[in-house]
């Protein structure tokens, strides 16, 4: 893996401290949140008008005739006595959370048990999870998991506009433009390469405001969001809402069939609040999912594969170009050594002239004739004509001995 990909790779530290803000995140809300609404509902809307009130040393333990309200972690049992009035339930304790017991009138006859990690887990659990992307969104990349991935989008952001721009755009303009501080307009771009080149130019820039200033949490979250998250999971988000809401069908159908007693309803809140929550987060991936993304993004992947094809056209246009230069100095070079060999042939006399004139034909013909098949370099041609001036000289120095010869 590359030193530029292991720079964004997250940690097992960043990995640990998310979890860590995570569980945190759970317990908090689960006690602090979810507690104090759940006893306020309970005894505004079932408590009596008497009871409401009363000022109760401990708003969670209220045991009257009319009304029971027990959400302590204590264990009780049939026949206990608390506040001077009798216990008809049993209750385990003993756990942080424990059971909670709510009884009254407008309820039933009949003592209702509600186990509040069964119930709540699952919303809680999505309270957490956001709880922890916000926080480590503003920690340092090294330690903060989706400052590490806000961070990496950024970078991937980038090298798509690269990608998609071209040479009509050099890599350090591109760094210019989408910096947190640019002003600069960008009609000319979306002119020339569309509006989804602008968009992005711009969540990059908000999102390096966010670099430089972590507090700016959702302007990092919307380019991850936007542009890794809801393109990669939505499918995903919408298969989990789909799933919970088939859960809940069968959990009321269950309910129906009196195979879950009125007075344990945890089965039935839990698979309320799980299709409540995979709806909240189908709500958040549709919110930040652009329209007619997926067009776009079919769009995208045509132009980037198609960026490889016109590359490998550029290389065989060059190609192609560089054969013809070759040829081209190629026939340059054989006319000049045809001027050479008329130069040389106008330097002797008649008979010589025409005799050399025929021997350079009749060597060029030979070639042709026999060797045509081969490619016509400007070597072969050189040793060609080397070897016909060899001849005609070797022949010209024979008759001009032969001539002396006869003349002694």
């Amino acid at each position: 893996m590359s030193l530029k990909a292991d720079q964004f790779k997250s940690n097992w530290t960043s990995r640990i401290i998310f979890l860590v803000i995570m569980f945190v995140g759970v317990l908090f809300f689960q006690l602090f949140i979810i507690t104090p609404i759940f006893r306020s509902t309970i005894t505004s809307f079932f408590a009596p008008d008497d009871i409401k009130a009363q000022t109760h040393e401990n708003p969670s333990l209220i045991i009257e005739n009319e009304f029971i309200l027990d959400m302590t972690s204590e264990s009780r049992s049939v026949g206990d006595e608390v506040h001077g009035a009798e216990i008809t339930y049993n209750k385990p304790g003993g756990s942080l959370l424990g059971m909670w017991v709510v009884q009254a009138e407008k309820l039933g006859e009949d003592p209702i048990l509600i186990q509040p990690v069964i119930t709540f887990g699952v919303f809680s659990l999505f309270f957490g999870f956001v709880v922890a992307i916000f926080i480590t969104s503003m920690f340092p990349r090294s330690y903060g998991y989706i400052a590490q991935k806000i961070e990496r989008e950024i970078r991937h952001t980038i090298d798509r506009i690269d990608e998609q721009t071209g040479d009509k755009i050099s890599r350090d303009e591109i760094e210019r433009i989408t910096a947190a501080d640019s002003k600069d307009d960008l009609t000319a771009i979306e002119k020339e390469f569309g509006p989804v080149i602008v968009d992005e130019i711009t969540e990059v820039r908000a999102a390096n405001e966010w670099k430089q200033s972590r507090f700016l949490v959702f302007k990092g979250l919307r380019l991850y969001m936007t542009r890794h998250f809801a393109e990669k999971y939505s499918n995903n988000v919408q298969g989990f809402a789909y799933a919970g809401a088939a859960i809940l069908i069968v959990v009321i159908g269950i309910r129906g069939l009196k195979f879950i007693p009125p007075t344990q309803p945890s089965v039935l809140l839990a698979a309320i609040t799980l299709e409540f929550t995979m709806l909240m987060l189908l709500a958040i991936t549709l919110f930040y999912t652009e329209e007619e993304q997926r067009i776009d993004k079919l769009i995208r992947d045509l132009e980037e594969s198609s960026e490889g094809q016109k590359f490998e056209l550029i290389n065989l246009v060059r190609t192609s170009q560089q054969q013809q230069r070759d040829l081209a100095s190629m026939v340059d070079y054989i006319q000049r050594q045809t001027v050479d060999l008329k130069r040389m042939a106008d330097a002797l006399t008649g008979a010589n002239k025409e005799y050399i004139v025929q021997v350079a034909q009749r060597a060029v013909a030979e070639y042709i004739t026999k060797e045509r098949s081969e490619e016509i370099t400007e070597k072969v041609i050189r040793e060609r004509i080397e070897t016909a001036l060899k001849q005609i000289f070797s022949e010209d120095r024979s008759l001009e001995e032969s001539s002396n010869e006869s003349k002694v």
